[in-house]
């Protein structure tokens, strides 16, 4: 590497693939709320001044979530 300060070029050659700011923030957000963490915690965590933010990154795998916790509290074995 001929520059090691350029992150373009190291990603690039460790073969990681390239992800966008806005798709690394709807990545980030949805491994938050899976690991249980609270909108409070994301919005202090990730610079947001209001809920909306967390709740439009936090949206595009919401379904993803609830059907994990819904089959982690076994709700299906309650009925």
């Amino acid at each position: 590497i001929r520059n090691p300060h350029n992150i373009a070029m190291i990603i690039e050659q460790a073969g990681v693939p390239v992800i966008s700011p806005h798709k690394w923030r709807h990545f980030t957000t949805d491994a938050w709320f899976s690991a249980g963490g609270s909108e409070g915690d994301a919005m202090a965590l990730f610079g947001w001044s209001t809920p909306a933010m967390a709740h439009r990154y936090a949206r595009s795998a919401a379904a993803k979530r609830a059907q994990a916790h819904a089959r982690d509290a076994a709700l299906a074995d309650l009925v």
